[in-house]
């Protein structure tokens, strides 16, 4: 947890160094305000942006996607939810879209639905659940861990796969209310992605869910 410590105090200094002062400008120390931004910034570059990470922040970045995977359910059972006024719904789309690598990542309908194995892509798989108005499926996922740690792959990419188990409802003929489970796969990547700090940007390391079959 080091390294978001150094991270988090790192930006607060950048973002108290980097605003304006009130009182009247005095020369020395602006000069040194400037030079003290300048190493400040540095330290945040070599934290953010190095060039390989060390086996403590990849563990921190594996325990991260277990939480995004877990939010993605949460999200997409606020999202799912007609009763749900459509300002919120539209967030809770967004959110999810945020926690993925691209749009376009492949998602299992299985994932929502018992029975249904096709696979599309994540915007596809959100409006299919805006049509559908009888769509009951609201998935819990539980008994998350890495089932392969993040490994480069390239030059600036980690990939890693989790394993969890998926329950949704399931309404018998008779009535009944059934718990379907299944147990599915989910990859997720550490990749460097431009952020921006004030008027600066920086390529640093983040941590999004991939394909999930």
């Amino acid at each position: 947890m080091r390294i978001y410590l150094v991270i988090f105090f790192g930006i607060l200094a950048y973002l108290l160094l980097g605003s304006r002062s009130c009182g009247p400008d005095n020369g020395e120390d602006s000069v040194s305000a400037r030079a003290k931004l300048e190493q400040t910034k540095d330290s945040i570059r070599s934290g953010f942006e190095s060039a390989e990470l060390s086996p403590e922040t990849l563990k921190a970045f594996e325990m991260s996607a277990c939480r995004k995977l877990n939010d993605f359910a949460d999200y997409f059972r606020i999202y799912s939810d007609q009763s749900v006024e459509i300002t919120f719904r539209n967030q809770a789309r967004q959110m999810i879209n945020d926690l993925f690598a691209d749009s376009m990542i492949i998602i299992n309908r299985k994932i929502t639905e018992a029975g249904k194995k096709e696979n599309m892509s994540l915007t596809d798989f959100l409006d299919l659940q805006v049509a559908e108005r009888e769509f009951t499926g609201e998935p819990v996922f539980d008994s998350i861990f890495v089932s392969r740690h993040l490994t480069r792959t390239g030059e600036s990419i980690y990939s890693g796969n989790l394993s969890f188990v998926r329950t949704i409802s399931v309404h018998a003929p008779v009535g009944q209310e059934l718990k379907n489970r299944a147990r599915l796969g989910a990859g997720f990547y550490a990749m460097k992605k431009n952020k921006c700090f004030g008027n600066d940007t920086l390529t640093i390391w983040s941590v999004f869910l991939g394909e999930i079959k």
